[in-house]
């Protein structure tokens, strides 16, 4: 679907479909026999600069710390405990949002 200009595609709620992917329920059900397959992009998001090349986030942290040049440690720093604890954060995450989730760092 073109939103902004012509030629830039958007993938209107895609967001989704990593947490549907990890959902319990979701992955409850044979939807593989209905001919469901999940695929990965090596690159599930990327935000267009109008200076420089886009911001990009990569499915490997080390992949996006190494592209965010002198941002990467930064980022890493901020992203490491929630890759480090995702398997804690999930339930929570998928869960009606009442407060924050801490994590350990």
């Amino acid at each position: 679907m073109d939103l902004t200009r012509p030629g830039f595609r958007h993938d209107v709620c895609s967001a989704i479909h990593p947490l549907a992917k990890a959902s319990p329920f979701l992955q409850s059900l044979p939807l593989n026999e209905h001919g469901l397959e999940w695929i990965q992009p090596e690159i599930p998001l990327a935000h267009p600069l109008d200076d420089r090349p886009a911001g990009a986030l990569f499915r490997s942290l080390q992949k996006t710390v190494g592209y965010l040049g002198k941002d990467g440690n930064s980022y890493h720093k901020l992203v490491k405990p929630f890759v480090r604890h995702w398997e804690e954060l999930l339930p929570d995450i998928l869960a009606p949002f009442t407060s924050f989730p801490t994590i350990p760092c």
